[in-house]
């Protein structure tokens, strides 16, 4: 009886180890993403859109965070978010850091579907997920090989984060089309690093939140 039971438990385990090899814990995208923004409108002056907003960004990922940073012509938009809080710091103002709930929903999803596509940006493989919400159609192409983990998003849910991510299973956007109204805005990846972050990328001055926030 004793062998037979020891027998069995060999068995459980050889079993348990080859599942283990089967599936190897995954990796999650820590690194940087640059991007360049353009815009097209038939309803507003194209280089005024391009004056006034972004012509480049980046996107910082690690674990439970990211930083986005947004460049135009007469400013820089800088944010960090943490999933622990759920909350985003604007720090995009010299004097003070602002702040927004990020784990309310303030919009609705109307339809998506995923599509297959052969196009690679910076030679990475992606998928698109088109959607329409209340204010605008989006399209995100996003890497199949790139992926945040999932504690980097799963109390986002402003900005359909959480929905987006969800669907794309992580994967990063490396090319974005936002179709609003009166003008659409596109973005493409420039270049693709995975690095190691340092924490001090998500630090800010706290002395400088606004009461709001505290």
């Amino acid at each position: 009886m004793k062998l037979n039971i020891l027998f069995q438990f060999l068995i459980i385990l050889n079993f348990a180890c080859n599942s283990e090899k089967q599936h190897p814990e995954e990796t999650f995208f820590e690194g940087l993403i640059e991007y360049a923004y353009t815009y097209q409108s038939d309803a507003l002056n194209v280089d005024t859109l391009k004056a006034q907003r972004p012509y480049k960004g980046m996107m910082i990922y690690k674990d439970s965070m990211y930083k986005s940073v947004f460049v135009a012509n007469h400013k820089t938009e800088t944010y960090i978010y943490n999933n622990a809080e759920g909350i985003a710091y604007d720090l995009s103002a010299e004097d003070s850091i602002d702040c927004e709930d990020y784990k309310i929903q303030k919009d609705s999803i109307l339809r998506y579907e995923i599509l297959e596509t052969d196009e690679k940006i910076l030679g990475h493989e992606v998928k698109i997920l088109e959607f329409d919400s209340k204010y605008a159609t989006q399209r995100f192409y996003f890497s199949t090989k790139f992926k945040a983990a999932p504690h980097n998003y799963d109390k986002h849910l402003a900005y359909n984060w959480k929905f987006y991510k969800e669907k794309a299973k992580g994967g990063v956007i490396l090319k974005v089309e936002h179709i609003f109204k009166n003008f659409t805005m596109f973005g493409i990846a420039t270049n693709v690093e995975v690095k190691e972050i340092d924490n001090h990328e998500f630090e800010f001055q706290k002395r400088k939140l606004k009461a709001t926030c505290l």
